[in-house]
């Protein structure tokens, strides 16, 4: 999925692909669901379960048992793998990090061949994370993965029940995207490059100076491959404008939540939100990834933040905000960077968007 800003000529733009309803119910419904469930049984990180499960949802029909097992599986293993690495490096700090680096390399050039852009977004999540975590406290290691194989069965399950419940139309299913041009081994050893150095130095600096603001790693492991490395200046400005603007949703749902403190508020609001953004998640629309990024952006601070109510809850906020916008404004000058530095490509590197 890479973000565009240009819109199409006047005759494309004119006749977008319209939704099939149930799938909008079926995204609303389902991600609200699991929005619920999060803040009701609380486990860690659970905030991650609708992110996952709006990736899910957006996808045609339902994973198959094997690609669920493989699913799960490349996640428990990204999660151990970055458990092993942050346990290393204490002790060999620059074989980790070289280590560390590699993986990132192998893992975008594993995306640019057409893999998962949710498995690859499983695998940057926990070679990032849990590094930066095991290094503060095992046994906040130890919590965090369990919550994010939690977060990623309890997502694959609410995926499988959605679609029994309510299944995509006969005739009407979504339209398979196009396919994306095979890319060379050169293309792709130059895509995973350019997306290694833009993600390994942010996290080595987490790695390095201590730092704690993990949700700048989450946002920044779910956008980088949501980018295309051809993105313009205007392009990156645009996802921080879009991030920005989930943003400040989510501070409104906080002061509507301070007005009427209630969960049931607190789940009518959620519902709102994404009934206004699934049809244009849907769209077709160029635009379309923006406003799934934005999305993204309220399911992280709203559900991290302002559920269940802590006293904290102002101040997780605001903080939350603040690295939302660090995160996506790191990102957008980076490829907004590799745009200069490079002149324009040649033709358009896309981002992995392989079956979900």
């Amino acid at each position: 999925m890479s973000i565009e800003v240009d819109l199409p000529n006047p005759e494309a733009a004119a006749a977008p692909t319209r939704p099939e309803t149930r799938v909008i119910l079926r995204f609303v419904f389902g991600v609200t669901l699991a929005i619920g469930l999060s803040q009701l049984i609380d486990w860690p990180v659970g905030f991650i379960t609708p992110v996952f499960l709006t990736m899910l949802l957006q996808a045609p029909a339902p994973l198959p048992p094997m690609a669920a097992a493989s699913f799960i599986l490349i996640l428990a293993m990204s999660l151990g793998v970055g458990q092993v690495v942050g346990a290393f490096l204490p002790i060999m700090p620059m074989v980790c990090l070289l280590i560390l680096t590699f993986l990132f390399f192998a893992t975008f050039y594993w995306a640019q061949g057409g893999a998962s852009q949710l498995n690859v977004v499983f695998v940057i999540i926990g070679l990032t994370l849990m590094p930066v975590v095991s290094i503060q406290s095992r046994d906040i290691a130890n919590a965090a993965a369990a919550g994010l194989l939690t977060s990623g069965l309890v997502a694959l399950l609410l995926s499988w029940v959605m679609f029994a419940l309510i299944p995509t139309g006969s005739g009407a299913a979504p339209a398979e995207p196009p396919a994306t041009p095979a890319l060379s081994d050169t293309e792709r050893m130059a895509a995973a490059g350019v997306m290694t150095a833009i993600i390994a130095p942010l996290a080595i600096a987490f790695l390095f100076f201590g730092w704690t603001q993990l949700i700048v790693l989450v946002i920044a492991a779910i956008l980088v491959q949501q980018m295309s490395l051809a993105a313009s200046v205007k392009g990156g400005l645009a996802l921080v404008a879009a991030n920005i603007a989930g943003g400040m949703v989510a501070v409104a749902i906080y002061y509507l939540l301070v007005a009427a403190p209630h969960f049931v508020m607190f789940m009518a609001l959620m519902l709102l939100v994404a009934l206004l953004f699934a049809p244009r998640i849907f769209s077709g629309l160029p635009i379309a990834a923006l406003w799934g990024s934005a999305f993204t952006a309220v399911i992280i601070i709203v559900c991290g933040a302002v559920a269940p109510f802590g006293d904290d809850a102002n101040v997780k906020l605001f903080s939350r905000v603040g690295q939302m916008i660090l995160a996506v404004a790191y990102l957008g000058l980076a490829f907004a960077l590799w745009q200069g530095l490079k002149g324009g490509m040649p033709h358009e590197i896309p981002a992995s968007e392989g079956d979900q």
